[in-house]
């Protein structure tokens, strides 16, 4: 983690995660305390907008362990120790802005495109892991390897592994105001086959789950209005602060590689969020046309990430496609 040369404000936050990422002393309570006042902030300020949370069983407790999960087991530490921050001012925005796309993220697995990909993720993989282990230690463990010792390979083992895998073809929807399409079941059986096959022969379930929601974009990259503060919530200031200037950088060379077909398709679906359909007619094409292109545009933006020598993870994903997004919209008149 940088601190910008010319530096305004505080910087205790900034120079506590820095000791915690390299092992040096730092004051405990301190980054506990910091961390958990942003956490329930953005809970409570966004509990009331995502109408997918309410009934979901995700309260303030569960979305806090999803949020110190991201922060200690996942990569989230090493990436915020990674970006330079002008102050702890700056930092806790970025922090924020994060933690705001778990809790979207999470809300978008109650969707009901999400929920049938689940399902038949389930159904395929019954028929082809041990039961047992699925039941007792929550992962997917192929019948070939029963007797093989197995550690369950973790989200970016999946990940490596599906960059060499073909991904099964998803059939456009017929209806107009469809944005999910049909998947076969045998194709994705022998995807998630040969997928756990590269790892090892096992992985847990939830990292299967959140594999299968990257490779087949079962969430939009947008930005989402925030809501009116209220109970005392903290509430972020202007949105140009949450990011690290990492990211504008990253922008500017994603649209300077850009194809215009890339960027009429990044405005359709991204900006303006408009469905298959809708792009199609936009863009004067075939819905299978478009499929195609956002499949190539996918490929396009993890193919940057990784040259910089990453796997992308989705929270670096939404602050770059976010800026992204502001300079093709700036450029078509703001709309």
């Amino acid at each position: 983690m940088k601190k910008e040369a010319k530096q305004t404000g505080t910087a205790k936050l900034i120079d506590t995660l820095q000791c915690r990422c390299v092992g040096g002393e730092y004051d405990v309570e301190f980054y506990i305390d910091s961390m958990d006042r942003i956490m329930k902030s953005v809970f409570l300020t966004f509990r009331g907008g995502l109408s997918a949370i309410q009934g979901s069983g995700l309260d303030e407790a569960s979305f806090m362990e999803l949020c110190w999960e991201a922060l200690e087991k996942g990569r989230l530490l090493l990436r915020l120790c990674d970006l330079t921050f002008e102050n702890d001012t700056h930092l806790v925005r970025y922090i924020r802005k994060v933690f705001e796309n778990l809790l979207r993220e999470k809300a978008e697995t109650f969707k009901p495109g999400f929920r049938a990909r689940k399902k038949q993720v389930e159904r395929v993989l019954k028929q082809r892991c041990l039961s047992s282990c699925r039941r007792f230690c929550g992962c997917w463990k192929l019948e070939e390897f029963r007797h093989i010792p197995c550690a369950p390979a973790d989200s970016e083992a999946l990940m490596e592994a599906g960059a060499a895998l073909r991904v099964p073809r998803a059939v456009p929807p017929r209806s107009p105001g469809s944005r999910s399409a049909a998947i076969k079941d045998r194709d994705m059986a022998e995807y998630l086959t040969s997928l756990l096959e590269a790892v090892g022969g096992m992985a847990r379930h939830e990292d299967v789950l959140s594999h299968v929601v990257q490779v087949f974009h079962l969430y939009a990259v947008r930005t989402v209005a925030l809501p009116a503060s209220r109970n005392g919530a903290e509430m972020p200031l202007e949105d140009d602060t949450l990011l690290s200037p990492d990211h504008e950088l990253m922008a500017r060379e994603l649209l300077e590689g850009m194809q215009p077909a890339m960027i009429d398709l990044h405005y359709c679906r991204v900006v303006k969020e408009l469905t298959i359909a809708e792009t199609a007619r936009f863009m004067g094409c075939s819905t299978g046309t478009v499929y195609n292109r956002e499949k190539r545009y996918r490929e396009y933006i993890m193919k940057y990430f990784q040259k910089r020598g990453s796997l992308p993870i989705p929270e670096e994903m939404e602050a770059v496609l976010r800026v992204v997004s502001e300079k093709i919209a700036q450029a078509r008149g703001g709309s």
